[in-house]
Order: C-alpha cells, then structure tokens, then sequence
C-alpha cells in the first residue's frame, strides 16, 4: 500500500473540458446516418433485384473519413444482406468514376474492394 495521503478523486465539471474541433462531424456524422439508409432504402427498394450498389457519398458522409488526394471522390457500397438490413462502406476512386453505370456484379465487386482492400 502506498502510503502518504490520499487524494479526493472528484467527478471533472463536462462543461469545462474543451470539446475536440471533431465534435461539430459528429452531428454532421449523425445526419449523414440518418440521410444515407433513407435514400439507400429507396433505391433497393425501386430496384428489388439489386443487392449490391454504388454511389457518391453525400457531403456529410465524406466528413466521416479522411479527405481524398485530388482527382479522386469518396464512394459508399452497399450491400443490402436482407430487406431492411444493409453493410455500407466507403472506398476511395477517380472523381470521373460512374457509379450510375456499374451493374449488379460490378457493384458487387466495388463493395469487395472497400472490405478487402483487394480487386479480384
């Protein structure tokens, strides 16, 4: 045991610990949430014999990674496992790259790509 006095440990005051500059993405961070599986839902659900798909991300989601090197965009790829049940993931590309394009198999493989990190 140590010996010496012990010192009160007390509860720090949350309103005088400064706030990182990252707390203003998390509000950005949670309506990017909210927005992305709404508009995700849409479209899976106009085009019913798609799993897989591709798109920009919005203004919000891109705040939630790293900024890309010039020329290239941030993506999202979506996988929609059950109705009402996706995986997202974000992945970096040519800023000339159409996601609007892709078919279901090379959407399929835009998701692989942003999991594994690998083009097969």
């Amino acid at each position: 045991m140590a010996s010496g006095r012990r010192s009160e440990w007390r509860q720090p005051d949350m309103k005088s610990i400064p706030q990182p500059a990252s707390a203003g993405k998390s509000r950005i961070a949670k309506n990017a949430i909210e927005r992305g599986p709404e508009s995700d839902r849409r479209f899976l659900a106009r085009f019913s014999d798609r799993c897989f798909y591709v798109r920009f991300a919005d203004v919000a989601e891109a705040a939630l990674v790293p900024p890309p090197p010039p020329g290239k965009a941030i993506f999202v790829a979506i996988h929609q496992i059950a109705p009402g049940v996706r995986a997202r993931k974000f992945f970096g590309a040519n800023a000339t790259f159409d996601p609007d394009r892709l078919t279901e198999a090379e959407a399929a493989a835009c998701f692989e790509f942003a999991v594994t990190g690998e083009v097969r």
